[in-house]
């Protein structure tokens, strides 16, 4: 059984959702824990038992700087590494035209997301292909909207199954 004492979060979702990627879920546990600097830094944890924390103040990258750490400890442990880095739970394209905002050129934003989200390199040319793509022939693609309050028309074409399972799907699905 693996521990993961992680620090200064409120919920362990995010976290738990990562590890469930290299881990079965009967195999780990999330702790949130919240310790000074000063008190973590003498603690001896006991085998498969690992504390997690960053340094970072920005509250909206500290969940980030945290699964960061988090998946090179995973990967470590595992062996394993996972095309999607990090993201998990939400669509990479997502985070990507999130990114195009703050970003000039394609190259910026899979250095970005690579930085980010340890997003591997043929991930990053895809969801580059598929921007470029949508960029040039789909309406409001690069629209500083959420794409809630758009008012198009969308469809979405639902395979009903996949070789594997991809970090950030959130439908129900299986491989076996």
């Amino acid at each position: 059984m693996y521990r993961f004492y992680i620090n200064d979060i409120d919920n362990e979702y995010h976290y738990s959702e990562l590890i469930r990627t290299f881990i079965d879920n009967d195999e780990f546990e999330v702790i949130p824990v919240n310790l000074s600097e000063d008190y973590f830094n003498g603690i001896v944890l006991k085998e498969g038992s690992f504390f997690i924390n960053s340094s970072e103040k920005n509250i909206s990258y500290r969940r980030d700087d945290l699964k960061k750490e988090l998946y090179l400890l995973l990967t470590k442990l595992t062996g394993y590494i996972k095309p999607w880095g990090t993201v998990t739970g939400v669509h990479p394209l997502k985070l990507a035209y999130k990114a195009k905002k703050e970003h000039d050129s394609y190259k910026d934003i899979e250095s970005y997301l690579n930085n980010r989200y340890l997003i591997s390199d043929k991930k990053l040319r895809l969801l580059s292909d598929i921007m470029r793509y949508q960029d040039n022939h789909v309406k409001y693609a690069n629209s500083a909207l959420p794409y809630n309050d758009i008012k198009t028309i969308s469809l979405y074409i639902g395979i009903p199954f996949c070789p594997t399972v991809c970090n950030y799907c959130s439908f129900v699905s299986s491989t076996s």
